[in-house]
């Protein structure tokens, strides 16, 4: 994956340059102070992410989302600003910007969006999708299959307090509703309401481990409204009820989903 950083402040690209892109898949990084320059070498070789600065001299950042836009090019923009301008806003979304970032973004969050531009063109490139009349069906390598796992996964980590729905997963994989179904199923042998709950529960185990929040307000945070319901199923996923989990894990190390979906533990039921 290549990267093209486009800011006319130099502490900027200093710091940028100082990141590690590897960590995320990223094992070319060219930066330059102009979107003159950025545009130059987008035309020549268009990088797979671009991180530029709203204002520039020459092109500015918008100006090469558009000119990206209209050529659709492969590459995913994410837009730097210092100013909270709705406009500038509003013209990233027309010229489909990836993410807008204000400025100053923390280097987490910053690798992160990266990743997830990486994640989406990983998998936009990695599977054919074709419909025949009624039945719709996709072919997808087990290896990319895998990344639309990862990304869908992303999706609900991101949105795991909120009401979503499969049809919301799905768009954000770019894939249709009644494949990601199948997909989830596929791929970790839980269906899509499993796979919420089981990060709900993780969440809530995190928060009740590492905070003081009152379990009501643990279950608001995680998208469940019903305290009885969540005490139920988080007592079924982690064998205590949140109340003996507080005491007896508490600053216990971050869980990760992904050790849940690939350890094959059939003894976790929601």
């Amino acid at each position: 994956m290549k990267l093209l950083i486009a800011d006319d402040e130099k502490i900027i690209r200093q710091g940028l340059m100082e990141v590690d892109w590897k960590s995320i898949g990223i094992e070319k990084v060219k930066c330059v102070s102009s979107g003159t320059v950025a545009l130059q070498i987008i035309a020549e070789d268009c990088p797979d992410v671009i991180l530029a600065d709203i204002c520039m001299p020459g092109f500015s950042g918008l100006e090469l989302a558009k000119f990206i836009d209209e050529k659709k090019y492969k590459c995913k923009v994410i837009l730097l600003t210092g100013y909270e301008k709705f406009s500038y806003a509003k013209e990233a979304i027309r010229y489909h910007a990836f993410e807008y970032l204000m400025k100053p973004a923390n280097v987490n969050e910053i690798l992160h969006t990266v990743q997830r531009a990486i994640i989406q063109l990983q998998s936009e490139s990695g599977y054919q999708l074709y419909e025949q009349s009624q039945n719709e069906y996709k072919t997808v390598s087990e290896q990319q299959g895998n990344k639309i796992i990862q990304s869908i996964i992303l999706f609900l980590e991101q949105n795991y307090m909120n009401d979503i729905t499969l049809q919301q997963c799905a768009e954000y994989a770019h894939i249709s509703a009644a494949y990601c179904s199948r997909l989830i199923k596929k791929e970790t042998s839980y269906n899509f309401t499993f796979l919420l709950n089981m990060m709900r529960m993780i969440k809530a185990a995190e928060l009740i481990s590492q905070t003081e929040y009152r379990i009501f307000e643990i279950c608001d945070k995680v998208g469940i409204s019903d305290q009885r319901y969540f005490s139920k199923q988080f007592k079924k996923m982690f064998g205590k009820t949140p109340l003996e989990y507080r005491r007896t894990m508490a600053d216990t190390k971050k869980i990760s989903i992904l050790d849940f979906v690939y350890s094959g533990n059939d003894d976790v039921r929601l």
